[in-house]
């Protein structure tokens, strides 16, 4: 690294932050892409800006989110109009777009722990001047590191549009399965309209006729039970006690981020939790967050759950806790459940509420398949975000030897190692 190059960040580009300009949901003429902090974290464009006295970017520059609880993020530029709370970084003929906008993720926790702001954060004023950013002088250098870090994000992106499109198909799946169900040839029914007399009415609309819809009671050991609730002073030691910031997007449990309490034994009689129970939300700050189901994992000790849950101990007998545990996600139950929230200071649901909610029931066998069939795509689904992780491992990895100028070999075979 010692033939690379240094220089302030203001040294590099000129800044240009975005202004406040009329927006529009709709393409009309004079107006142009949105670039607003959504755009930074991957989303989509949505709204249309008037390029009338705007700060426009190109391609050729990189977008920085400049307030926020995310500023600093910074996106690869796009044509559009940059939004107030972004800014536009045009480099300067040393140093390639492509390049600059790598290096500067690379310290996007370096510029998190410089903000300042008591209200909301921001990018430090002076960030030109106390960031010092080392490169190779040479353009074709830059411009081959760039590309390396490019094929990988574009992995990355192929990636994760794939666990987007299986996300997709899942919930197709899910409708299918508890509006037709699995023959025992393990195909889904043929829908009413094709055969009719494979259906019958209910309060749930058109089942198949071996279904049947009971109340969630009836497929519990006993009532939804509240969790227990601990003073912060024996909060931090002890037991492990399951919150719901420990919930994974999955609706499963991180352990690792639950915390600890001291309970005696008789609380850890009565709040314990074990696999296959569900944790529903009981208390949140909106109606959407309410009633929201967990399925407990395999614990790795004795736990127990805070208060701002009930726990709900599934009868195996009359239904798989797992196909419980979907049917409590699915729109038709979630209407239901917001239906019965009370929400005149914070939003909560008891087990007055959940008690008579209609379950959908199946007869054994086709539980049985119907869990089969659900497991071998979460199977899949996990299977793709575990190459996700790896990808933005390698990733990671990259960025820290290529921008430091740790590794220096072939483009092509760094090509080789992202792959």
């Amino acid at each position: 690294m010692h033939d690379w190059s240094s220089a302030m960040l203001g040294e590099l580009v000129s800044f240009q932050k975005g202004r406040k300009v009329d927006v529009s949901d709709y393409v009309q003429p004079g107006f142009a892409p949105y670039l607003g902090a959504s755009i930074l974290d991957g989303g989509a464009v949505t709204q249309f800006a008037s390029t009338r006295g705007a700060v426009v970017a190109t391609e050729n520059d990189v977008l920085m989110l400049w307030d926020g609880e995310r500023s600093g993020l910074v996106g690869r530029g796009q044509p559009g109009v940059v939004s107030s709370t972004v800014s536009k970084l045009t480099p300067k003929p040393t140093i390639a777009g492509a390049l600059l906008y790598y290096l500067l993720d690379f310290h996007f926790e370096w510029i998190q722990g410089r903000r300042t702001g008591t209200g909301v954060p921001h990018v430090p004023k002076d960030l030109s001047r106390i960031l010092k950013l080392q490169f190779p002088p040479d353009s074709a250098r830059q411009q081959r590191i760039a590309d390396i870090l490019s094929t990988v994000d574009e992995a990355i992106e192929q990636t994760e549009a794939l666990i987007a499109k299986t996300q997709q198909i899942k919930a197709g799946l899910m409708h299918d399965l508890f509006t037709r169900g699995v023959t025992p040839d393990g195909q889904l029914r043929p829908p009413r309209e094709e055969a009719p007399k494979l259906y019958k009415e209910s309060p749930l609309g058109w089942i198949p006729k071996e279904w049947d819809v009971r109340q969630l009671r009836s497929c519990l050991l006993d009532n939804p039970t509240n969790g227990i609730y601990k003073p912060a002073h024996l909060i931090g030691r002890g037991t492990l006690l399951i919150g719901q910031a420990a919930f994974t997007a999955e609706r499963s449990i991180d352990f690792s981020l639950s915390r600890r309490a001291v309970v005696s034994d008789e609380e850890l009689r009565r709040y314990e939790v074990a696999a296959d129970n569900v944790l529903v939300s009981r208390v949140f700050a909106t109606v959407e967050g309410v009633g929201l189901p967990t399925l407990v994992p395999a614990l790795p000790e004795p736990a127990v759950y805070e208060s701002n849950m009930m726990r709900l101990r599934v009868d195996r007998n009359a239904i798989r806790p797992r196909l419980l545990f979907e049917w409590l996600r699915n729109p038709l139950a979630r209407q239901r459940i917001e239906a019965g929230v009370n929400a005149s200071n914070q939003a909560s649901v008891n087990q007055g509420a959940l008690n008579p909610l209609p379950v959908i029931w199946q007869p054994s066998e086709e539980q049985d398949r119907l869990v089969d069939i659900i497991e071998e795509h979460d199977e899949k689904y996990a299977s793709e975000r575990a190459t996700l992780a790896k990808m933005q491992s390698v990733k990671r990895g990259l960025m820290h030897d290529l921008l430091t100028g740790r590794v220096r070999v072939p483009a092509a075979e760094l090509k080789e190692v992202a792959i």
